[in-house]
């Protein structure tokens, strides 16, 4: 891991990256879609990943809401995704992809697609294990193609992104790199 153009740490991260390329003309409609965001901090698995509970009775009562409240959001948004048809086409029309990296930043992508070309516009859902029940969406610009042997990898810079994703993305950074440190130090 290493400081880069993007200001911010990458990290070696693998996820499911939703993707489709965006017109000028349709930049502002997916904008104001990227500037509404569920909130992440009621979610069990971040609550852990800051390692804030302990078994005190009000921690483990405290859990057991923050597990319920994790899972009622988990099942809404399945539930949301399967009535509505129109999110339902909305993600037909998403190609996907594995993120091979992310920052605060930026994300790279691998995928087959070979049609994306530098500066492009894409707009982007994906979601962290720590707040899986969130969609992250920005709109992100290609800066970088290269070829790795029948796959292309893209290095996209963050254009849009909310704020509370961006902080999300900052925290999962961070709790993969403190969990590296901790399974190096294992091995020793």
């Amino acid at each position: 891991m290493s400081e880069d153009s993007r200001g911010y740490r990458r990290v070696k991260a693998t996820l499911s990256v939703f993707y489709k390329r965006i017109s000028d003309g349709e930049y502002s409609k997916y904008k104001r879609d990227v500037e509404g965001g569920a909130d992440y901090t009621d979610s069990f698995d971040y609550l852990m990943s800051e390692n804030n509970l302990d078994s005190s009775y009000g921690s483990l009562n405290r859990a057991f809401v923050l597990i319920m409240k994790s899972l009622d959001a988990k099942l809404n948004y399945i539930i949301d995704l399967l009535k509505n048809v129109e999110k339902q086409e909305n993600f037909r029309s998403f190609k996907v992809a594995e993120s091979c990296d992310l920052s605060a930043s930026g994300i790279s992508i691998r995928t087959s697609d070979s049609s994306l070309s530098r500066d492009d516009k894409l707009f982007m859902v994906f979601s962290l294990p720590i707040a899986s029940h969130v969609e992250i969406k920005t709109i992100g610009s290609v800066v970088t193609k290269r070829e790795d042997l029948s796959e292309f990898c893209y290095g996209i810079n963050f254009l849009e992104i909310n704020r509370n994703h961006m902080e999300l993305l900052i925290h999962y950074s961070l709790f993969l790199e403190r969990s590296m440190i901790k399974q190096r130090m294992l091995e020793e």
